[in-house]
């Protein structure tokens, strides 16, 4: 009896049952983008960002007479000495070759731009307008204006010691200031395409030193004025010093053209 009784008791016992088992959370990738695709872009913008340091680099190298115009610019080269690949040497030149630094000719690759003496003269152009337009954002800043006065007082010491290469080389540190200085974001960025390393080295060895200091000349008064509040006065000065320095470069050139003709003989 006592068999059964356990038996029946067992019979009657309620079967457990195991728990099912828990759900995994599946993660929903973030605004519907696959992983794949996030690594792919991250490693897109990773690739651009190491080209844009190639570009700095060799910018730095054309500033500092490395690279000189005309060079070639091996890519094999350039890569091992950076120690990266090949693919971000390409898309660094492809972007200098964009902005006009370098030019990529069939059978011999990457060169240095070289600039004739009138597109020397045409950058300087360029380069008093970035400055103008950017002193249009500076007036009624105190603090900017002072950099800039200070800046100018070094263009204008070496200016008066007849150091041209040191006042052009300040002319063009003013520039960056009064850009850096702007509020204006695409002046930045069109400044920024415009490589002013590059453009200052082959200035230094292309025009005669009078001619930069002519080109330095008022930027201090110019500088003066601005920290006046005087824009229009301070815009109208560096006009001034390009006007000064166009006019010595277009009689400059005028006297290399007559000096090159063959003397006219008699009849």
């Amino acid at each position: 009896m006592a068999d059964k009784s356990s038996s029946q008791n067992q019979a009657k016992a309620p079967i457990r049952r195991k728990a099912p088992a828990a759900k995994r959370a599946v993660k929903k990738p973030v605004s519907g983008k696959s992983s794949a695709e996030s690594n792919g872009k991250a490693t897109s913008a990773s690739r651009e960002n190491l080209a844009q340091r190639i570009v700095t680099t060799i910018d730095n190298m054309i500033a500092s007479g490395e690279l000189r115009p005309g060079q070639r610019i091996v890519e094999t080269e350039l890569a091992e000495r950076l120690e990266v690949s090949r693919l971000p040497v390409r898309e660094a030149l492809r972007i200098l070759a964009g902005d006009g630094v370098v030019e990529i000719v069939p059978n011999r690759g990457a060169l240095v731009r070289e600039f004739q003496p009138f597109q020397l003269s045409d950058m300087l152009k360029v380069l008093i307008g970035h400055m103008c337009m950017a002193l249009d954002e500076l007036k009624g800043r105190p603090e900017a204006q002072r950099r800039l006065l200070e800046q100018s007082e070094r263009i204008e010491s070496a200016r008066v010691a007849g150091d041209a290469v040191g006042a052009f080389s300040e002319l063009i540190t003013f520039h960056e200031l009064a850009i850096g200085a702007s509020a204006n974001s695409f002046l930045q960025q069109i400044a920024g395409k415009a490589h002013m390393g590059n453009y200052k080295g082959q200035a230094l060895n292309t025009f005669p030193h009078d001619l930069l200091l002519e080109a330095s000349r008022c930027f201090y008064p110019a500088a003066k004025a601005l920290r006046k509040d005087k824009v229009s006065d301070a815009k109208k000065l560096l006009n001034k010093s390009l006007e000064n320095f166009l006019l010595a470069f277009n009689e400059r050139q005028i006297e290399d053209v007559m000096s090159s003709r063959p003397p006219v003989g008699r009849l």
